[in-house]
């Protein structure tokens, strides 16, 4: 009955499963079992895992309650369970020592930056027909207040990954543009590109220009930047 309530009825969870990409709804009588082959048919292996990760933070939000009287809400379960679970997918790769992690990589649901600081959601879509980049972006301050946005097309043959690139590029010197050195995090979801701006490429390529010239730009700025999915 005890972890019934916690893991699926009681109103942090209930939240959680209503806000989650699997929206689950239980029957107030159903065992555990009954609740997780409820909420396991018909899913990918993707979102069984993020069920699991989400089970796994209800307990241990459980516990913070119990042991240090902290609790979280609904969105600060899913983003660790999702944080959790795409690092768990990162370490399943051979060459992870070389992909410089972030705690904060792979969340699902947007969370405030830091004091004093602005945050930058950036997102590209390539038509490729018609050989044009279609590039965004969106800013918010500490509260989470709409601040500036962004938009603009490229034209030109380029792949996904450059396309990506480039639109991190133009965004950054938007933002460089029109708001100076003001702290900044940049939160996309091309792993692609964030694992390039941390990591080195050992070619000589456009992709590779592109990325050193967001490198400069975020170096300016001091600013950090995550996965968001």
């Amino acid at each position: 009955m005890r972890y019934r309530h916690i893991f699926f009825f009681c109103p942090l969870a209930k939240n959680c499963w209503n806000l989650s990409p699997l929206a689950g709804v239980f029957n107030e009588g159903s065992s555990v079992l009954k609740c997780l082959t409820e909420l396991w048919a018909n899913k990918s292996p993707d979102d069984k895992c993020m069920s699991v990760m989400i089970l796994w933070d209800l307990w241990y939000n459980r516990n913070e309650i119990v042991w240090n009287r902290k609790s979280k809400s609904a969105h600060q379960v899913l983003n660790l369970a999702s944080s959790l679970l795409f690092q768990w997918q990162v370490a399943q790769v051979a060459e992870v020592a070389n992909w410089n992690v972030s705690h904060s990589d792979g969340a699902m649901r947007w969370k405030r930056p830091n004091a004093g600081w602005l945050k930058c959601n950036v997102d590209a879509a390539v038509f490729t027909q018609s050989q044009k980049l279609g590039y965004s972006g969106v800013l918010r301050d500490e509260k989470g207040k709409f601040i500036a946005a962004i938009q603009g097309d490229l034209r030109g043959p380029m792949t996904p990954k450059v396309a990506e690139a480039m639109n991190f590029r133009e965004v950054l010197s938007w933002v460089e543009r029109e708001f100076g050195d003001q702290a900044l995090c940049i939160e996309s979801d091309s792993w692609t590109v964030i694992k390039s701006i941390r990591g080195s490429l050992d070619e000589n390529s456009y992709f590779s220009g592109v990325i050193d010239d967001c490198k400069s730009l975020l170096k300016r700025h001091g600013a950090s930047v995550c996965l968001f999915r």
